[in-house]
């Protein structure tokens, strides 16, 4: 789960796993009040962003190569 911060104020999500960059969450009622009902909210969309490392050592290399190896056997079977 992360903590971000809504227009509600800061709220707790959970950031489903393998979740590709740039995608979109909407979380519903969690947006800005309805201009004519301010007891109805929109909903609240969250794009996710992640940082890649850019200097990894060689254990974690080794440890993304060993990653990659085994969803290679997955991809296969």
């Amino acid at each position: 789960t992360e903590v971000i911060e809504s227009p509600k104020g800061n709220i707790k999500i959970k950031i489903p796993q393998g979740i590709p960059y740039g995608k979109t969450l909407r979380i519903k009622g969690l947006g800005f009040p309805n201009y004519e009902n301010h007891k109805i909210r929109g909903n609240f969309y969250v794009k996710i962003k992640y940082k890649i490392p850019k200097n990894l050592s060689e254990d974690e290399k080794k440890l993304l190569r060993k990653l990659q190896n085994i969803n290679a056997k997955k991809v296969k079977s």
